[in-house]
């Protein structure tokens, strides 16, 4: 145990080393665009009546065009009386997002980096830029090729197993109100055991300026007997770094909640099992309340290596109890012991260091299909030192520390990407709580119809005085089995997917899977016994809705061994998103 903190300490001196290896200059390399993006180009030429300019770099940008797509356009076979309930997005609105300008010279980086912040709203689904012909050979036009999806509709993600419905999320929503990108929302979400209602509107740019404000509540009912059983929510607003120029941000944050948290395998409330003979089982429910609160100021500096320094304090509140029942108090104990966090206070200030490299490759047919997509390569390095302090309200002093470290390199149109992150919390005990992380992913080039696309995770939390947990199988890394049918604190994971080119049919993205999964989540390193599946999956793409793959996977367990009998020969999971996608570090964290 001591060798592996060791470790995890040397993770945070090589930060620096790995940062060494930086580019000296951004790189944005960009492939092929898919055939749905070509037609897309070939219909603008038309349409503008100019061409693609091959070698547009250093060339003076004299204009900027707006090609807007309906949701509904000439190739899709819905009416397109349709879009009458759609607001289309506003130039303006478009040419705030751009960091390229008339009247600069054309630079690759600059523009795609303007792609880039445009496939970040998610209003759009096609985003291209290109250059076309300028009126004299010194000259080139940018033109910018965008796709609204529809902005008044009912946006709804689901998971689906073999048990049944898991979850269902239906969202009414105005995602562009008065064509400024402001999203209002209703939401519905159906559970096994409880329903919940709520309301969200989120303003990308607060009165003009580059400050977002989101608010977002909700309420929990419960299916049985009809009577409220929490609540949560969030208020946020900051301003981001909009750009790589972007020197100053800021962020504030709320989360509140107040709501029974169940562990659903098989779209059915789990249970714990006592290890007492005989002892009555529980059911895997327990309510947490929480409240958070942080605050930040952020200064970046550089553009082709990137440092963002971040100072800020933060606040919480976590307790986590088991509602009465059934099951006798000794086995409640064990429940709560053994699987419900640990609640408690904690008050102080962090200081944050976040070094990158600002390139990028721009592929296709990874986590989506016939859009373009932007990976981050070179090196991601964070750190983070957070004091938690009793004297300003802590339940206990600790000095706390998290280390990320990732970097990714181009393999053709594909990438590979290997991260490592740490935690570290100390009390005048010693180690209270410690975790490494490591993971490596792999996408191929493209191999004929498709390309291959691994990854490997191995989590281990040597120390665990919050008590978290991680839990394995269904929609995440074991589909063969039941939804969060493994729990552990420890897991261990590997994913290989053939995921196909993608097709397009009416104006529709389709593309298949075919994968294998083996994970385990174990307590101790002798419990590891790695489970096996294979499966095969369709993937579509509605280019009209979302930019987000709706996934359908059926998995079928693989062992040497009698299957058990919680364990259907075949599961299967409906939901959006890929299963998997490229490890990454870092993000906001708080002490």
């Amino acid at each position: 145990m001591r060798l592996r903190a060791h470790l995890a300490c040397g993770l945070f001196a090589s930060l620096s080393l790995l940062a060494r290896g930086a580019s000296a200059d951004p790189q944005s390399l960009t492939g092929a665009y898919s055939p749905y993006e070509q037609q897309a180009i070939g219909e603008a030429e038309t349409e503008l009546h100019m061409r693609v300019d091959p070698a547009p770099e250093g060339r003076t940008i004299e204009s900027i065009e707006y090609v807007r797509l309906e949701p509904i356009d000439k190739h899709d076979p819905l009416p397109a009386a349709i879009d009458v309930v759609h607001t289309t997005t506003r130039p303006w609105v478009l040419r705030r997002e751009l960091v390229a300008r008339e009247g600069q010279a054309w630079s690759s980086v600059v523009v795609d980096e303007s792609a880039r912040n445009l496939r970040k709203l998610p209003q759009l689904s096609l985003v291209v830029c290109v250059p076309m012909v300028g009126s004299t050979p010194d000259r080139v036009r940018l033109v910018v090729i965008t796709k609204d999806v529809w902005s008044l509709y009912v946006d709804f993600d689901l998971v689906v197993t073999s048990g049944g419905l898991e979850s269902l999320t239906l969202e009414p929503k105005e995602s562009n109100v008065a064509g400024l990108q402001h999203t209002a929302l209703a939401r519905f979400v159906l559970q096994p055991e409880s329903i919940s209602l709520g309301a969200s509107y989120r303003i990308p740019r607060l009165d003009g300026r580059w400050i977002d404000a989101l608010v977002d509540a909700n309420v929990v009912i419960n299916r049985a007997s009809g009577e409220p059983e929490g609540t949560f929510g969030t208020a946020s607003t900051g301003r981001p770094l909009v750009t790589s120029r972007t020197e100053w941000g800021w962020s504030t944050k709320t989360t509140f909640s107040n709501q029974l948290v169940r562990r659903y395998v098989n779209a059915s409330v789990a249970t714990f099992t006592p290890s007492a003979p005989g002892a009555t089982p529980v059911p895997w429910v327990y309510r947490e309340r929480s409240f958070a609160q942080d605050a930040k100021v952020t200064r970046s500096f550089g553009w082709e290596t990137k440092n963002d320094v971040s100072v800020g304090a933060y606040f919480s509140h976590a307790r986590y109890g088991v509602p009465p029942g059934p099951s006798d108090p000794e086995s409640i104990r064990e429940f709560v012991r053994l699987a419900t966090p640990t609640g408690e206070d904690r008050v102080g200030p962090f200081v944050q260091w976040h070094g990158y490299a600002n390139d990028y490759l721009r592929t296709f047919d990874l986590d989506t299909l016939g859009l373009q997509e932007d990976h981050r390569l070179g090196h991601d390095l964070w750190l983070r030192v957070y004091p938690v302090l009793r004297a300003l309200g802590s339940s206990r002093n600790l000095f706390g520390t998290y280390g990320g470290a990732a970097y990714g390199v181009p393999l053709g149109d594909g990438l590979a990407r290997a991260a490592v992150e740490s935690t570290l919390e100390t009390t005048a005990d010693g180690l209270s709580d410690a975790s490494v992380k490591a993971a490596l992913g792999a996408v191929s080039p493209r191999l004929g119809l498709g390309r291959f696309v691994f990854q490997a995770t191995f989590l281990d939390r040597f120390e665990n005085y919050l008590n978290a947990r991680s839990f394995v199988g269904g929609e995440s890394f074991l589909r063969g089995y039941p939804s969060r049918y493994l729990s552990g604190r420890d897991l261990v994971a590997a994913n290989l997917e053939y995921r196909t080119r993608s097709i397009d049919l009416a104006a529709v993205h389709f593309g298949a899977v075919l994968f294998y999964d083996v994970a385990d989540a174990f307590d101790e390193p002798g419990d590891v016994d790695p489970k096996h599946a294979i499966g095969a999956g369709l993937r579509v793409v509605f280019p009209q809705i979302d930019r987000a793959v709706l996934r359908f996977d059926v998995g079928v367990p693989v062992s040497a061994e009698p299957r058990p009998a919680d364990v259907p020969p075949f599961s299967f999971f409906v939901a959006f998103q890929q299963a998997f996608s490229l490890p990454t570090v870092g993000g906001d964290r708080g002490p």
